[in-house]
């Protein structure tokens, strides 16, 4: 399966794409919605390193960096989540 098809990605994407919408100021929803751009692309990445059809070609390393950053773009994302959500309250 694909990352990009995986429930937990889904739910990632539904939640981080609600908490930009709540945003009102135009150049920060701007910023975030670059972030969000960078995590799909990251994931989008990854499925490509994965699908390749001689296992034997994939670069160990490269894909490392890939996931790393996608962990540092959801960690950023959780952040801005959980922000939204004290500030609704």
């Amino acid at each position: 399966m694909k990352l990009s098809q995986s429930k937990r990605y889904q739910d990632d994407l539904k939640k981080f794409t609600n908490a930009i919408n709540l945003i009102e100021d135009s150049n920060i929803k701007m910023k975030w919605s670059s972030v969000l751009s960078d995590f799909k692309n990251q994931v989008s990445i990854i499925d490509s390193i994965h699908s390749s059809y001689d296992p034997g070609k994939i670069d160990p390393s490269a894909a490392r960096e890939n996931v790393e950053k996608l962990a540092e773009l959801r960690k950023k994302l959780d952040q801005l989540v959980k922000d939204t959500k004290l500030n609704q309250t």
